[in-house]
């Protein structure tokens, strides 16, 4: 009974409750950041999709103030009696007009070039820095599955002090039911 007595202690001590938490609460947070990864990820991927839909508009917008331009250069060499652009009778108050108004709309795409360019820029930037941090939670992350092993085999050390702790209750009630019974020498009475 004193060597099962024994063993059972050394189980007990071999559970280190301190380092359980320790590691515990560093898988914890290990977990929680490659959720925060996997999130990042996914924004970062709605970007690029972004930046693509709006890289098309920017080219769009290119071509329409390419057009405009042209039709702006059509009108400033008019010089007769008719619109180069609709065939209509071209007064200077008619050219005037269609002028103005080309230039306020090539002026609308030039601003919207801009509100989409800066937007780009600014997916790009966001979008460099959260793969810049993706990459370092990915350095971090390669100790999970160690972290996690070693968690496992402490909650094992754990579990097995928690049922010596429980075998050691009932073996030192023996040990000490052995120890009364020869104090009191209130064994094998019939041999004696």
């Amino acid at each position: 009974i004193v060597t099962t007595i024994e063993n059972l202690q050394r189980q007990i001590e071999l559970a280190d409750s301190d380092e359980l938490e320790k590691v515990k609460a560093e898988v914890t947070r290990l977990q929680a950041l490659e959720t925060q990864r996997e999130a990042t990820t996914q924004a970062i991927q709605h970007m690029k999709e972004e930046r693509a839909g709006l890289h098309a508009t920017v080219e769009n917008l290119i071509a329409e103030g390419t057009g405009m331009n042209e039709r702006l250069d059509s009108l400033g060499k008019a010089d007769g009696a008719t619109c180069p652009l609709c065939g209509e009778p071209l007064t200077d108050a008619h050219l005037n007009k269609l002028v103005e108004q080309l230039t306020q709309e090539r002026d609308d795409k030039r601003n919207e070039y801009l509100k989409y360019k800066g937007r780009i820029t600014e997916i790009d930037k966001d979008s460099k820095q959260s793969q810049k941090q993706v990459e370092a939670w990915g350095t971090q992350l390669k100790e999970l599955p160690r972290l996690q092993q070693r968690y496992g085999r402490l909650e094992q050390q754990a579990a097995d002090a928690q049922a010596a702790s429980d075998e050691l209750i009932i073996e030192q009630a023996r040990l000490d039911q052995l120890d009364a019974t020869l104090k009191t020498e209130t064994y094998g009475e019939e041999l004696r």
